[in-house]
């Protein structure tokens, strides 16, 4: 996992702007969008000929939620070991527990600001090199 790679599955086309415009503002360009869980998971066991070094996933879409597809990474032998940080406008404690206890490393409100994404975003790039 040397790619340095970031996907970000979310199905609002606006939050994917935006969550680009704080990676755009932090250098990072490794960063591979979805629209949902179906797609990026069809992209991992297709496409990638290697593996993100983290994912970061709407908990509310269609077709496969955030938590369904949580569940699924961490069952999947070849995927399990993907970091996964959930993105969502939920702020329920239930909820935020229930991811952290399938695996997700973080789970982070979606913020209202340009400031807070970018902050966000560093995070995230800081992350996936802390890893090499």
């Amino acid at each position: 996992m040397s790619q340095n790679q970031i996907l970000i599955i979310d199905d609002d086309e606006d939050d994917r702007l935006f969550i680009q415009q704080g990676f755009d503002e932090n250098d990072f360009k490794n960063v591979v969008f979805f629209e949902d869980g179906h797609e990026a998971l069809e992209y991992l066991s297709f496409e990638a000929t290697q593996l993100p070094d983290l994912i970061v996933s709407d908990l509310n879409m269609p077709r496969i939620s955030g938590l369904e597809l949580l569940s699924i990474l961490k069952q999947t032998e070849r995927l399990k070991e993907i970091d996964v940080v959930i993105l969502s406008t939920a702020n329920v404690e239930s909820q935020i527990e229930n991811c952290k206890k399938l695996g997700a490393i973080d789970y982070i409100i979606k913020p209202s600001t340009t400031a807070a994404i970018v902050d966000i975003a560093k995070r995230l790039k800081d992350h996936v090199y802390s890893m090499d």
